[in-house]
């Protein structure tokens, strides 16, 4: 009798030892799981300040990209779009796509008539200037302004979007105050989605940008491209009305300080280091500007700088003598025939 109860005993002592190592293994992970986690976290919050420079640089964005403030927020935005939907002669396909986890980038594919949407040999990607969105193009229940003119130049179909914060990726609540904020680098991101986007629904597909629009079609372009090199032949650069870098548009006659002061700030786009990328990479690019630009100034042109660099044969410039901004006005599409 006494063996058998020391026999228990001692069994359940070593069943008592490993439920407590097992316990206390548990609680290990389950402390360091914890541990990761907020270390995660932290390391992304202080990554946001760093980048965003405390905030500030979404303070700049909505300088730089106005339509936050100014255009239709999501619910009127989406309205005006399902109305247009409904009109006969073309066809809209809208889309939505997750952007760093917790916000969506949404646009439209517009099909013109004639065009069987099932044919997805070639498209244009179009980034918008920084004062409109997609129900801009769409308030009169037709495509309209430089999209418009865009497709009766190629003659296929068009991926429209609005960056996150602006139009339909604006925050569905409706509580502009409290929704996403863009910045001189989310408008990159969200112009890289996009492009990933076309390039997996079309076989073909020509990036144009007007006026901010350009910028963040170089940026992500080139940023694309530095991931995935081997989609450089299925893509065409056409940039429009647009700027160097960003400061510059500010101090157009003092570039180098314009640039440091935009890095410091977090109001820095930098479109001429990825356009010379571009050009060495042998895309084929476009760049279309007027000579009476009144947005982008002279010593910040895009096209100005392009002919600093040594000439390239995949590179073409350009301009109308007209009176314009991120239109294309008539002897602009004489030149371009077609894109």
């Amino acid at each position: 009798m006494i063996s058998k109860i020391s026999i228990f005993h001692s069994s359940s002592l070593s069943s008592y030892a490993k439920d407590a190592s097992k316990m206390a293994t548990d609680s290990c992970i389950g402390a360091g799981a914890f541990l990761s986690s907020v270390y995660k976290e932290t390391m992304k919050k202080a990554h946001w300040m760093v980048e965003n420079r405390g905030g500030l640089a979404c303070v700049l964005g909505l300088v730089m990209v106005p339509s936050q403030l100014s255009c239709p927020g999501y619910k009127k935005s989406n309205k005006i779009i399902e109305k247009a939907a409904q009109s006969k002669g073309f066809t809209l396909e809208k889309f939505s796509l997750p952007v760093d986890g917790n916000t969506a980038l949404r646009g439209v594919i517009y099909y013109p008539e004639n065009w069987d949407p099932q044919d997805k040999s070639k498209c244009v990607l179009y980034h918008n200037p920084n004062g409109v969105t997609i129900s801009g193009y769409l308030k009169e229940g037709e495509l309209s302004w430089t999209p418009a003119e865009i497709v009766k130049l190629s003659n296929c179909p068009i991926i429209l979007y609005d960056y996150r914060g602006t139009g339909i990726s604006s925050d569905k609540s409706g509580r502009s105050c409290l929704g996403f904020r863009a910045t001189y680098e989310s408008v990159v991101v969200d112009g890289e989605a996009a492009l990933c986007h076309a390039l997996q629904s079309f076989s073909s597909v020509k990036v144009v940008g007007s006026s901010l629009g350009a910028g963040v079609a170089t940026a992500s372009l080139d940023r694309h491209l530095t991931k995935k090199p081997e989609d450089s032949s299925k893509v065409a650069l056409f940039n429009h009305d647009s700027f160097s870098t960003t400061p510059r548009v500010i101090f157009p006659y003092l570039p180098r300080i314009a640039d440091a002061v935009g890095v410091v700030l977090g109001g820095m786009l930098d479109a001429a280091t990825p356009m010379q990328n571009l050009i060495r990479k042998g895309i084929p690019i476009t760049v279309l500007y007027h000579k009476q630009d009144p947005i982008i100034p002279k010593g910040s042109r895009m096209a100005e700088y392009v002919e600093t660099l040594p000439r390239a044969s995949n590179v073409s410039v350009i301009y109308s003598e007209e009176y314009g901004h991120a239109n294309l006005s008539q002897d602009l599409c004489l030149f371009l025939g077609k894109i």
